[in-house]
C-alpha cells in the first residue's frame, strides 16, 4: 500500500474510512477530511469529489490574494492600419 494522503471532501459521498480494525463504510460530508491511498481514490480526485492538499492551499491563497493593480495592457502594435490611411509611400513615376 502506498503512502496515505489526506484529502478535503468537496462533495458528500460514501466511501471507506480507514480505522485500526480495517476499512469501514462511512458517509463523508462536504468539508470533512478523508485519508486514503491516492491510487484508490484517483477517480474521485479527477471528478472533483476529493481535493488534494496542494489544491486546497492554492484555493486559499487565491481567495486571500489582493486584486491585481497592474497597469492596463498596452495597445497591440501589430494592428492593421485603417483602410482610409495610406502607407506614405508614393508610387514610382509620380
Amino acid at each position: 500500500m502506498a503512502a496515505l494522503v489526506k484529502y478535503a471532501v468537496a462533495r458528500a459521498h460514501q466511501g471507506d474510512m480507514l480505522t485500526d480494525d480495517g476499512p469501514v463504510s462511512h458517509f463523508f460530508n462536504e468539508g470533512d477530511t478523508r485519508t486514503a491511498d491516492p491510487a484508490i481514490v484517483k477517480h474521485l480526485v479527477a471528478s472533483g469529489v476529493l481535493v488534494t492538499p496542494e489544491e486546497v492551499d492554492v484555493q486559499e491563497k487565491s481567495a486571500t490574494a489582493p486584486a491585481n493593480k497592474a497597469a492596463p495592457a498596452p495597445k497591440n502594435k501589430a494592428e492593421a492600419k485603417p483602410a482610409n490611411k495610406t502607407s506614405g509611400v508614393k508610387p514610382q513615376g509620380e
